[in-house]
């Protein structure tokens, strides 16, 4: 996108589908419609490059027209920050017809005006009738819950903020292409056009240097500031946009608090205590987007609260002992005590102390939910490929005490040995190496269900469990078990180069993780489409994701905490 009057910011083009547009003299839906087309044009086709937001870590002025009583607060600002513009750029050059940056606001321009040409005819072109007044910055704020006991959902409130830097060039663009027929109104010196769409009253104008448009209640409390708001002053806002500075595409508000409070008193008032009462929720939640050289990346940070048990941060234990065929990998650090956390939390809620109690009776013969999972530390769930078929699916823990994790497991192959003859479950051993794998014969396949499942089980559901010193391995059939067993430390997923780059930019040092290896997972995907549609794929498709390199996700705690997603593209230069 020209960012003010600059060179061009590269963004990425998705595909939106806006319903068409009646001509002059259509219905006011229809004129609400074209009214809502400024947010479609800006925002809906920048969805995949998240277009341009936050200056330099700062809000922009827009947030002084928010009113102070607002909940959330979107801001998308078209002038890329520090090295975030040569960070998209670089990463949409993977992509076809971006590689020549030089000429690419000419094709952003282009694909602009096609879209308003399909979408809305009479909505002019980008480049002519949008482009010589928009501004820096849009901005969308949600400044009122809907009624849950009204049917049309009317209640609800929001604003649409867009800067400009010729107010009357858009004030004309409203009259000629927006909203043409509409009735007009005033209200604190601004002209507004006035739209009636389904009972519900639409006011779209232009205070000062901004596009202001919305329910009549959020627009005349916009005016009503005088571009002055102490919304982005509050203690919650401010700590939300300084909780993670520096340059960034995207910065996103919500108080929590003031949703969740809001909330409780049209429905049901929240309990003063226990694990969701409004005391342990964090008051606020940021989102953060940045541009690396070779990733894009979205970060999401909650005011520190009583969110549950605070996992030690550290680099995966688990990831050397799977194989680098890994297609995805869920990761938790002390998964025993969230267990143990989360079955607490159940047993001090109201709602929950009878199912407790019946949990609690059914684990005696295993010694109580403690001392079942007691012993289990970090635990992965994990897809591997399996050529063209489904893929083998199991689970891995790392034990905090080895030979407490051996006696929990001999423990239940004797209660499975006892009651099996009466629910059918069979057990036998294999070997492999000089670890011994047991092996529970649950029954045939068909009771996971009638349709095939997207893992690798075959005619019969076989559990496989086996442990190394304190690695215990559960598999759905052997072949999971086998692989990991088979796994050699230098050769594993944690020395591959996707899974390195993205869990640096997601961050290595962890309380959990997320892991998906694109590459891979496309090739299962393509192994298994008809013939018929693989080469529209190959055509139309693969250009597209090809440069799609890998996924990743992880979860942190500190001052702050820390939820972090990266989808990685092919580096620079390759």
């Amino acid at each position: 996108w020209p960012a003010a009057d600059g060179p061009a910011t590269a963004a990425a083009v998705a595909p939106v589908t806006v319903a068409p547009v009646a001509r002059r003299g259509g219905t006011n839906g229809a004129r609400w419609g074209i009214a809502l087309l400024v947010t479609a044009a800006v925002l809906g086709i920048a969805s995949v490059g998240l277009v341009m937001l936050s200056s330099s870590g700062t809000t922009s002025t827009l947030v002084q027209y928010v009113p102070a009583d607002a909940y959330g607060y979107l801001e998308i600002r078209l002038d890329a920050p520090g090295d975030q513009r040569q960070n998209v750029a670089n990463v949409l050059a993977k992509f076809p017809g971006f590689a020549d940056q030089a000429t690419l606001g000419t094709k952003l321009d282009e694909a602009l005006d096609q879209l308003l040409a399909r979408s809305a005819p009479t909505a002019g072109t980008f480049s002519r009738d949008i482009r010589p007044w928009l501004g820096d910055s849009i901005a969308l704020a949600a400044t009122g819950l809907p009624d849950p006991g009204a049917l049309s959902g009317s209640g609800g409130g929001g604003l649409l903020l867009v800067a400009t830097k010729d107010p009357e060039a858009a004030r004309s663009y409203i009259r000629t292409s927006v909203a043409p027929d509409a009735a007009t109104t005033t209200y604190g010196g601004v002209e507004l056009s006035v739209i009636e769409d389904g009972g519900r009253r639409m006011l779209l104008g232009v205070v000062g240097n901004v596009l202001i448009g919305g329910d009549e209640g959020s627009v005349r409390a916009a005016i009503d500031t005088r571009g002055a708001s102490t919304f982005g002053e509050q203690p919650a806002f401010r700590a939300a946009a300084a909780a993670t500075p520096g340059d960034r595409l995207a910065f996103a508000f919500l108080d929590l608090h003031r949703l969740v409070g809001g909330l409780g008193q049209m429905v049901q008032p929240l309990q003063p205590s226990g694990p969701l009462s409004p005391e342990s929720l964090p008051s606020w939640v940021a989102l953060v987007v940045r541009a690396e050289p070779d990733a894009l990346t979205a970060t999401v940070a909650f005011e520190s609260a009583s969110l549950g048990p605070t996992n030690a941060n550290h680099v995966s234990r688990l990831a050397p002992h799977l194989p680098p065929t890994t297609l995805a990998a869920v990761e938790l650090h002390n998964l025993g005590d969230a267990i143990l956390a989360g079955f607490n939390a159940v047993r001090e809620s109201a709602e929950g102390q009878a199912a407790a109690e019946q949990i609690d009776q059914a684990l005696q013969a295993l010694g109580g939910a403690e001392e079942l999972v007691g012993w289990i530390g970090d635990g992965s769930v994990a897809l591997l490929a399996n050529g063209s078929g489904p893929p083998h699916a199991g689970l891995l823990i790392r034990a905090t005490d080895a030979e407490q994790a051996t006696e929990r497991l001999v423990q239940l192959r004797n209660l499975i040995s006892l009651i099996g003859g009466s629910s059918g479950v069979t057990f036998s051993e294999a070997t492999r190496g000089d670890v011994t794998i047991t092996l529970y014969d649950v029954g045939p396949a068909e009771l996971v269900g009638e349709s095939p499942p997207p893992i690798a089980i075959g005619d019969r559901l076989v559990v496989a469990v086996a442990q190394r010193e304190d690695l215990v391995i559960v598999g759905i059939g052997p072949a999971f078990v086998d692989e990991v067993l088979d796994t050699a430390s230098g050769e594993s997923l944690a020395s591959t180069e996707r899974y390195g780059t993205a869990l640096d930019r997601a961050g290595k040092s962890n309380a959990g993780q997320l892991y998906v290896d694109i590459v891979r997972l496309l090739e299962v995907v393509v192994a298994t489409m008809p013939e018929d549609d693989l080469a529209f794929y190959r055509r139309e498709i693969a250009p597209y994701l090809e440069p799609l390199q890998a996924g990743a996700g992880s979860v942190s705690a500190g001052d702050r905490f820390w939820v972090r997603l990266v989808v990685t593209v092919k580096d620079p230069g390759r």
